[in-house]
């Protein structure tokens, strides 16, 4: 009799044992496109809506001074990198140092450039910079708006088109 109970407890434990869940490696963020809610091992490889931005661009945009009507038609290479499941960064290349990185949301195909998140300062003086974009195919549209606190500086509005590198 004990040797069938050592026997059962015995086989329940070989039992236990090999029923181990085995490690899912995959995305655990509920935020992703990609979650896996198996995953037990977050793998790195979560995507997110926002990484259809993500990339090199070259930048064609005309920016309008508002207190001397002066126009000017720029071309510059931006780089937008995702630095959150939501918010990306966007960088111009190869430039002087009084253009600034810009912070933006992205939701679907859209960026919301909001002055709150770019309120700083760029060439010693203050300034804000809002605006928006709108991603069609490898196209995005941007229209944002550098908001000077110095009353001899001109407000520049612009607005252009970015097409992938």
């Amino acid at each position: 009799m004990i040797k069938t109970s050592v026997l059962v407890a015995l086989l329940a434990l070989i039992t236990v044992a090999s029923c181990k869940k085995k490690d899912i490696e995959g995305c655990r963020d509920p935020k992703s496109l990609n979650y896996n809610p198996d995953a037990t091992i977050d793998d790195g490889s979560c995507t997110y809506e926002v990484d259809r931005f993500v990339g090199n661009w070259q930048l064609t945009d005309t920016t309008i001074n508002q207190l001397s009507g002066d126009t000017t038609v720029n071309n510059r290479t931006i780089v937008i990198s995702r630095i959150g499941w939501n918010r990306l960064k966007i960088a111009t290349v190869g430039e002087n140092s009084c253009l600034a990185d810009v912070f933006a949301i992205g939701s679907g195909n859209a960026l919301t450039i909001s002055a709150a998140d770019n309120d700083t300062f760029y060439c010693n003086n203050a300034a804000t910079i809002s605006g928006s974009g709108n991603l069609n195919g490898t196209t995005l549209r941007l229209t944002y708006f550098w908001n000077w606190f110095m009353p001899n500086l001109g407000d520049i509005s612009a607005s252009g088109t970015a097409t992938r590198l």
